[in-house]
């Protein structure tokens, strides 16, 4: 399971990847992104302050979307009722949607999801103390007694 930021012309959206056999459940999604982005209606979007550098949680961080089926998943910004759409297959034209790397405001800060075995995990996306970019993937609580071993609190 991969979160990453996507551009197409002036447009920015996440970009979530599934590619197992079997869906996932209870994603969330952090993304770091411009207030200026979500300023509609009476505030700047839905912010997490509990996380580093308080970036967004589409499409909000007390409704996860509930299942995401195995392909890849393009989720945009709307100026409607949530900062965050609803996952959509990425369409045939998805060469038009280009990973983002080297943009500081527009980057996928975690991602949380819950496995079809019951097992929760957790990846985070920064930089190391030199800069460089890293990523880790932890287990937050296993289902399954064979991993229970493997759990990071």
């Amino acid at each position: 399971m991969e979160a990453f930021a996507v551009k197409n012309g002036r447009n920015y959206a996440v970009e979530l990847s599934v590619p197992t056999e079997a869906s996932i459940y209870e994603v969330r999604v952090w993304a770091q992104w411009p207030d200026t982005e979500f300023a509609y209606g009476h505030g700047t979007g839905n912010r997490d302050a509990c996380r580093n550098g308080n970036p967004h949680a589409p499409p909000s961080k007390s409704r996860p979307w509930r299942m995401i089926r195995p392909g890849n998943w393009l989720v945009g910004t709307t100026r409607t009722r949530y900062p965050w759409t609803q996952p959509e297959p990425v369409a045939a034209n998805a060469l038009a949607w280009k990973p983002v790397y080297a943009d500081e405001q527009h980057e996928v800060v975690e991602l949380e999801f819950t496995d079809c075995y019951g097992n929760k995990w957790r990846r985070r996306y920064g930089k190391n103390k030199d800069g460089q970019y890293v990523q880790s993937f932890v287990l937050n609580a296993a289902r399954e007694p064979e991993l229970a071993d493997y759990v990071e609190s």
